[in-house]
């Protein structure tokens, strides 16, 4: 079956997406993709560089800086999460993200704690890379990041909303988002944060 581009058509091939169902404004629908698969997108870029602060060995949401909302076309709908952080954290080897999820008026909760037992360690999905090797003397300009996905299926129909999260066991109680820790003009980056949130059915 040939794909057309800007076709005002609503049938396609199985697991291809029409470029009519995207607006431009960071989110798309289309809800007639025959056989299941990607069926919305929607994604939130977060680019002010910010100072966050939070107690150490807690979780953390980052949904007051920036989140994606869904609401499920059904409970056996899955999402399918990716997550970006750039910025500087003091102890990489002690900073570990989650994925946190609120369905509804509920709370915030990490997705991705480790079913394995962690006693005291610290728990999370993956640890933020540093741009080159850490050490003290140039901490305050290292830039660090991660780019880390994540499946979910909450088996609702409620709105859902993802946010990246975080728990610290060590370093400072503060993080710095889309900047160096420094943030000088003339030896430091300014980057930008995002997650973006698929919908996958079938």
């Amino acid at each position: 079956m040939a794909v057309v581009l800007n076709s005002t058509s609503t049938t396609v091939a199985t697991g291809f997406l029409p470029i009519n169902g995207y607006d431009g404004s960071g989110t798309y629908n289309n809800t007639d993709i025959a056989g299941g698969g990607i069926i919305r997108v929607k994604k939130t870029v977060y680019n002010t560089p910010t100072t966050f602060t939070g107690a150490l060995d807690t979780l953390h949401s980052l949904n007051s800086l920036f989140s994606v909302s869904l609401t499920p076309t059904s409970t056996s709908s899955r999402f399918l999460i990716n997550c970006r952080f750039s910025g500087e954290v003091q102890q990489s080897y002690n900073f570990l993200f989650h994925v946190m999820r609120k369905i509804g008026t509920g709370s915030f909760a990490s997705i991705t704690i480790p079913t394995v037992t962690y006693d005291s360690r610290n728990f999370g999905l993956i640890a933020p890379g540093e741009s080159y090797a850490f050490n003290g003397s140039n901490f305050g300009s290292t830039p660090c990041g991660a780019d880390y996905w994540w499946m979910d299926a909450p088996g609702t129909t409620s709105t859902v909303e993802y946010a990246l999260g975080y728990r610290a066991s060590g370093g400072s109680t503060s993080i710095y988002i889309n900047r160096t820790l420094t943030d000088q003009t003339d030896a430091a980056e300014r980057m930008s944060s995002s997650i973006m949130v698929m919908e996958v059915t079938g």
